[in-house]
């Protein structure tokens, strides 16, 4: 949404969500050397992957061009009540980036 991935309302117990419920956040936050990269984000693909025990790993990929990176918000399926999430940051640059804050959520 406007260069920002965002995550939008979900109910965990099944109910409608009401208008005055409806909201979306970041759905990570990033700081390098004191900035926040909150937006300026493009989509570059999701690849998903399956393993021989039908576990999907699901990596939606973000580029950015200043700094240049790429983030991969990954999260593993295997079957279990259980999502595994993490963030891959792929510095696509000549010069080093140091990283302040890293918040993945939801």
């Amino acid at each position: 949404m406007d260069g920002r991935w965002v995550v939008q309302f979900r109910s965990g117990d099944g109910r409608i969500p009401m208008p005055n419920e409806l909201w979306s956040e970041d759905g990570f936050y990033l700081e390098l050397d004191h900035q926040p990269l909150l937006n300026g984000w493009r989509w570059d693909g999701l690849p998903v992957t399956t393993d021989a025990g039908n576990a999907k790993e699901i990596a939606v990929r973000l580029l950015r061009d200043e700094p240049p990176l790429e983030v991969a918000l990954h999260t593993l399926l295997d079957g279990t009540p259980v999502l595994t999430r993490w963030l891959e940051i792929t510095n696509r640059g000549d010069t080093p980036l140091p990283v302040g804050t890293i918040v993945s959520r939801r």
